[in-house]
Order: C-alpha cells, then structure tokens, then sequence
C-alpha cells in the first residue's frame, strides 16, 4: 500500500505506523491498486505531562436538582468555585460537566477538590468513550465536610488494550454530588472548589526533561508483566551505576536503590512485593534525572 501525507510536518509514517510530530491536523491518503481511501490525522501532543484542566471556567458548567438555585462557575485563586444556592428539597444533587473531551491519550485522570460545608452522601463521576454508548461509571463515598479529597482514575480501568484507539477522545460526562441534607442548611448558599482536574499522559517526563530526551531513556517491558524492568540510558551518557525510585502517582515513594548494568548494557530494576498499578519511575544520575509512568500488571 502507498501511502500520501497531505501535511508532512504533522505527523510521519513508516512501515504502516504513523508517529505524530507537532500538534495538527492532516489527511492520509492511501492506495491499493485501483482503490483508494482517506483518514483525518489529528495529533495532540501535551506540552507537559499533567495538563491541569481546572484553571479557567470555560467549557464548564454547573446544574443540579429543583431546589439548588443561581448555579455557577467562577474563577478562583487557587482553582475553579462551583457555587450555587440552597434550599430544603427531596434528593438533592448537583452535577458539573465539561464541554470539550479530554487533551490527547491520557493514562490517567486526577482531581482535587474541598467540599466545603457541601455534605456529600457520596460523589459519580462519569467518562465517556467515543465507541460506546454507554458511560463508565465511577462511585464515592464522602461523609465529611470541610475536607479535601483526591482521586485518581487509571484510564485503563475502563479501556482495555484490545480496544486500542478506537475509545479516544475520551469526555467527561459528568460528576454528580449527592447532597447528605440532614447536614445542609436551607437558604444558604454553598461553594465546591475544584483544586486540579489533570490530565496524566503516560511516559512524558515530569519536571524540566525534555520529551526529546526522555524518548531517548528505554523502559522496557512497559507494562511490566514480570518481576523486573530494564532501563537504557542515551549513549552519550557513560555511567556505571544510577539511582532510581519508585513513588506512587500521589508522591508516596515505595523503594530506592542503586542499580548497575547487566551483561547487556541495560540496567536492571527489580519490581519484586510491586502491586499491580501505575507508578512513577525517576532515575538520577550525576548528569541528568529523568521521570516516566511506568504500569506493572
């Protein structure tokens, strides 16, 4: 098969795989004898690797059950304030959602948010896949106010690797709080803060390193499925030895050691008592350090 890109510049193809290279869009004409087809290419490539979507009230917006009055979104020092009135009712709730699916292939979606005086009986956050009509659906419990909460979702808890990209963009459907009223007064008006609504895409360095040199570093097998990872470093880089960590997504470092090359050149890490999950790898040596997600199954 001959393949044409009408916009090199956005993305490449070799072998029948395309890689994109900066953010755009182009078509992909291909050819097989006589028959001939077009796709749409459309590359997001973030610029960091956690894209915080909670710093601006576009493309958010805020409703709720009868009895919640004047709901809105506004701009808040440290995050987004979704604020509304409140009055007694029977099964009160109210629901946020985003307008525009989420950036690019994220491998997991984190959110921070501090109830306030807002009593939740327990919080649904909702996902939507592009090839499925259904949403995935998630379930909280919070009994207590005046506290902040983080949750992180795996996207791989509800997209399997059989579908590949099919599912992609994924959106926000919705997240809806239901309201505990035996702790709500009426006649008030309440505030919900939305600290970090972040996008975490998998294998961009976290920090300074650039997506050029991170590419560089090889992880592998990534997912691990054994007890051990390999890790190649640049060439340009002649060391012996290096210090890698291993934390949780939320900062918890769970193990450090020094690690040396094996008789291949690659330097091997043990993940022996790892639990299956998604992790932060960070890997220092004298001249540089780098960060990349790694997911043990």
């Amino acid at each position: 098969m001959d393949y044409t890109l009408e916009n090199p510049d956005v993305c490449k193809i070799e072998n029948g795989q395309i890689t994109g290279i900066t953010n755009g869009i182009t078509r992909l004409i291909g050819k097989l004898g006589p028959e001939k087809d077009t796709v749409i290419i459309k590359v997001q490539i973030p610029e960091k690797a956690e894209l915080n979507m909670a710093v601006a009230p576009l493309g958010w917006s805020i409703s709720g059950s009868s009895n919640l009055k004047n709901p809105k979104v506004a701009q808040a020092s440290d995050g987004l304030s979704f604020c509304f009135d409140y009055s007694s009712g029977r099964s009160s709730s109210v629901k946020w959602t985003l307008k525009d699916a989420l950036y690019g292939l994220p491998d997991s979606i984190r959110f921070v948010f501090k109830n306030g005086k807002v009593a939740f009986s327990k919080l649904v956050v909702a996902f939507k896949k592009r090839n499925s009509a259904n949403d995935m659906i998630m379930t909280y419990e919070y009994p207590e106010i005046q506290q902040e909460y983080r949750i992180n979702i795996p996207v791989d808890t509800f997209i399997s690797e059989k579908e590949g990209l099919l599912p992609y963009p994924l959106s926000l459907s919705y997240m809806t709080a239901y309201l505990n009223q035996a702790q709500m007064e009426s006649a008030r008006n309440y505030k919900i803060l939305m600290k970090e609504f972040s996008l975490v895409y998998k294998n961009l360095v976290v920090g300074m390193n650039s997506l050029s040199e991170i590419n560089k570093m090889l992880i592998y097998p990534n997912p691990a499925i054994q007890q051990k990872i390999y890790i190649e470093l640049p060439d340009d880089l002649q060391v012996t030895g290096l210090q890698a960590s291993l934390f949780t997504l939320d900062g918890r470092l769970l193990q450090s050691s020094t690690v040396f090359r094996n008789n291949l050149l690659a330097f091997e890490y043990d993940l022996k008592g790892i639990y299956a999950g998604t992790y932060l790898l960070k890997v220092r040596t004298n001249e540089k350090s780098y960060s990349v997600k790694i997911v043990v199954r």
